[in-house]
């Protein structure tokens, strides 16, 4: 079976964890101390950002960013074709969340649909880059959030390396926010953080994770907040990872670069980034003509097993959302139309190419 995805870390990589454990426990600091600080200066070194604060989860990342903006009680525009996570930060820190469709070529928010739903009540607008790609359309979404003076927020969960004519992913917004959980383009475990350029909104962010925390005096709160804090293990595991990121990324791009040619032609297509545009391949999203679940029983009787793509329960579907689903009419079609083939470093070569070869003879079968 070729499994949905595999994790491999080398001897050195072991050697340098056991070590740095070693200098965790000789401190006998476990917690939000010097590698999680070494981390965040690296990470927002990396991400092309002055600021970056870790936080436990990519969810409690987003969740700091809406309670730093003070969403409490207003309405945040998220798009339908997203994981719960994002919808779920929103009701976290107090905020409505109120689902737009996407658009079909990179999955983001409609922007029309967001016109239609700014109103005085509107605190941001949630982009997400779905499998790492940054829809050219965020320079007018950037445009309308200005306009309506409402915060652009980034969702960057799968789009850590990706930019859009050299501008990182979390720079487009007032920050972005990253998760780091196992099966993300880099991981901690479980983690996330938010990146940002403005100092003033990073203390928010920061204080946000510890409780409402005052920079100054740690016993007074002044602002809502909750325990978010990143641990030393995932700080340590974090800088380790950043290490080897690159060249991860590299041959997910790889991976993805196989699916690309050789489903090219056939009734199977590959998204990829728009013209300038930079992306880790976190998912190869294609979409067909054909049902996904009939694509993914297919697999599954061949020996490859399939994620739940992106998304085949998106926030409409979620009976917590309490949406009628018919209302999203792109994202009914993507849930039904679109799936995410085996695409992680670990992925051998040979086993894309078996990938393809599947896909390629379910089409001449199903015509």
């Amino acid at each position: 079976m070729i499994p949905i995805f595999r994790l491999h870390y080398d001897s050195q990589f072991r050697s340098d964890f056991h070590s740095g454990m070693e200098s965790i426990f000789n401190t006998a600091f476990l917690t939000d101390h010097s590698y999680v600080r070494r981390f965040e200066a690296e990470f927002a070194a990396w991400s092309g950002l002055p600021f970056a604060a870790a936080a436990s989860s990519g969810t409690s990342a987003l969740e700091a960013i809406f309670r730093a903006l003070n969403v409490r009680g207003r309405k945040v525009i998220v798009p339908g074709n997203t994981f719960i996570a994002t919808a779920a930060a929103v009701r976290n820190a107090g905020g409505q969340p109120l689902v737009v469709d996407v658009e079909r070529r990179y999955l983001a928010p409609d922007l029309e649909a967001v016109r239609a739903c700014l109103d005085s009540e509107t605190a941001a607008v949630v982009t997400v880059h779905v499998g790492g790609l940054i829809s050219p359309e965020i320079l007018e979404l950037q445009k309308i959030c200005r306009e309506a003076g409402v915060a652009l927020v980034e969702d960057c969960a799968h789009a850590h390396g990706a930019s859009l004519n050299g501008k990182p992913a979390g720079t487009f917004g007032i920050a972005g926010a990253f998760s780091f959980h196992v099966t993300k383009v880099m991981t901690t475990g479980e983690g996330g953080a938010v990146v940002c350029a403005d100092a003033d909104f990073f203390g928010r962010v920061s204080a946000a994770i510890r409780f409402g925390k005052d920079a100054e005096d740690p016993l007074l709160h002044r602002g809502e907040g909750g325990n978010s804090k990143m641990t030393e293990t995932q700080g340590l595991m974090g800088c380790l990872e950043l290490a080897r990121v690159d060249g991860r990324i590299r041959r997910r791009q790889e991976i993805a670069a196989t699916y690309q040619r050789l489903l090219a032609g056939s009734r199977f297509h590959c998204l990829t980034p728009a013209p300038g545009g930079v992306t880790p391949y976190y998912k190869q999203i294609v979409s067909s003509p054909f049902p996904v679940a009939r694509i993914k029983s297919y697999l599954f009787e061949n020996g490859v097993a399939l994620t739940g793509g992106v998304y085949e329960r998106p926030l409409p579907r979620q009976p917590t959302m309490d949406l009628n689903p018919w209302n999203f009419p792109v994202c009914e079609e993507i849930a039904a139309h679109f799936f995410c083939p085996p695409c992680y470093p670990e992925l051998e070569t040979n086993e894309a190419q078996t990938v393809c070869e599947l896909l390629l003879d379910f089409e001449r079968r199903n015509g």
